[in-house]
C-alpha cells in the first residue's frame, strides 16, 4: 500500500510522459550558455586591466628604489660630514654607499628593472659639501 503511495505521488508531481513538472530545479542550456558568454566578457575585460597594474607596480618599484637610494646619500652624506674633515670627495662617498636593493631587482649598467619588468636608467648626480648626491629615474 505505501508504495502505491509513493507512486501517485511521484506521478502527481510528473506532468503527463514523465517529463518533469515546471519549475523543476535546474537550468537550461540557454542560461548556462548566456553564463558563460558573460564570464567570458568579463575576462577579456578584466585580464588587460590586471595585466596594466602589474606593469605599473613594478614601476612604482622602481620609483621606491630611487626614494631608497636618495634616503641612503642622505645618510651617507651626513656621516661623512661629520666625522671626516678632509677635503670634499665624491668617489670617496659613493664608494661608502651600497646601492644593492634586494634580490627582486636587477641592475645592468645604470638600468634597473625590477621582477623581469620594464628596465629604467637610473641616474645619480654627485654629491658635494653642500648637498647629497640625487639619484633619479628615467621615464
Amino acid at each position: 500500500m505505501r508504495q502505491r503511495c509513493a507512486r501517485q505521488e511521484d506521478r502527481a508531481r510528473s506532468s503527463p510522459g514523465g517529463r518533469p513538472a515546471t519549475g523543476a530545479a535546474g537550468f537550461t542550456l540557454l542560461e548556462i550558455v548566456a553564463v558563460l558568454v558573460l564570464l567570458a566578457l568579463l575576462a577579456a575585460v578584466a585580464v588587460p586591466k590586471y595585466l596594466d597594474l602589474t606593469e605599473e607596480a613594478k614601476l612604482r618599484a622602481l620609483d621606491e628604489a630611487v626614494a631608497q637610494l636618495n634616503s641612503r646619500e642622505n645618510l651617507t652624506w651626513s656621516s661623512y660630514k661629520l666625522t671626516d674633515t678632509a677635503t670634499w670627495d665624491d668617489s670617496v662617498l659613493q664608494a661608502r654607499m651600497t646601492t644593492a636593493l634586494g634580490d627582486h631587482y636587477t641592475w645592468t649598467g645604470n638600468d634597473v628593472s625590477f621582477e623581469g619588468g620594464p628596465a629604467r636608467t637610473f641616474n645619480r648626480q654627485a654629491s658635494t659639501a653642500q648637498a647629497p648626491a640625487r639619484w633619479t629615474r628615467s621615464p
